[in-house]
């Protein structure tokens, strides 16, 4: 789907067009071998002129670990959640299903048990 965009220069529009030619051409035919092997195409920076160097990926890796590592911690310094905050916010009114599975939840919770699977 063709998208028209107001660019500030000629030069921006050239290289939004350069840079949709190089994807067409060299990444789409490639997209499902690149996800496959979880490998990000770094050749085809070179293509846009200059070539982007291993230290420019460097950082942005160095940048991707810390940024990992920044999440991995929030998540685990969130406090625990209540048990039953996913039933109770499912519906406006809750369903007599529901309300029995949320009973059975929290029995399972008091006992210690994961997943509501018997000891």
């Amino acid at each position: 789907m063709k998208v028209e965009r107001e660019l500030p220069s000629s030069e921006a529009r050239e290289l939004l067009e350069l840079t949709i030619d190089i994807a067409d051409r060299e990444l789409a035919p490639r997209a499902a071998e690149f996800e496959e092997t979880e490998r990000f195409p770094r050749e085809v920076f070179g293509l846009l002129g200059e070539a982007v160097d291993e230290a420019y990926f460097a950082d942005v890796e160095q940048r991707e670990r810390e940024l990992a590592e920044r999440l991995r911690s929030g998540c685990r310094a969130l406090p625990e959640p209540d048990p039953a905050a996913p039933f109770e916010h499912a519906y406006t009114e809750m369903p007599a299903e529901l309300r029995r599975q949320l009973h059975d939840h929290l029995e399972s919770v008091a006992l210690g048990q994961q997943d509501g699977a018997p000891q």
